[in-house]
């Protein structure tokens, strides 16, 4: 994959061992990776950089969590339009659908290979 054909997958997440896990799937599968510690920095490199391709999301973050960000992305003309996965620890991953809209939602409990195959279907 040429340089200039690789997405940019924006991984927002408070645990920044998580945060490394999930860059190294992604850069091995061929992603350029963006991270941020919470949504607030997630905002913040959302204004100032060139969109992404799709942005990883954990719900549960101290600071502006995962709703908060969904709130001020979707506000945001340009930036409500990239797709959100959420990726969680919550157990009830339909419940949490009908209360934080993304395009795809993926337990943290799932293989990183998982993540990765959904990944790809907004990718490819």
């Amino acid at each position: 994959m040429d340089r200039q054909d690789r997405h940019t997958i924006l991984v927002v997440e408070d645990s920044a061992d998580v945060r490394l896990l999930i860059s190294m799937a992604l850069r091995t599968s061929g992603f350029d990776v963006a991270q941020a510690e919470d949504g607030a920095s997630a905002l913040q490199y959302l204004q100032r950089n060139d969109p992404p391709s799709l942005i990883i999301l954990d719900v549960r973050m101290p600071g502006m969590d995962g709703f908060q960000f969904r709130a001020e992305q979707s506000r945001h003309p340009g930036l409500s339009d990239i797709p959100v996965l959420v990726y969680t620890a919550e157990p009830d991953l339909k419940r949490l659908a009908q209360t934080l809209p993304a395009a795809a939602y993926v337990s943290k409990s799932s293989s990183l290979s998982t993540m990765v195959a959904e990944i790809r279907r907004f990718c490819s």
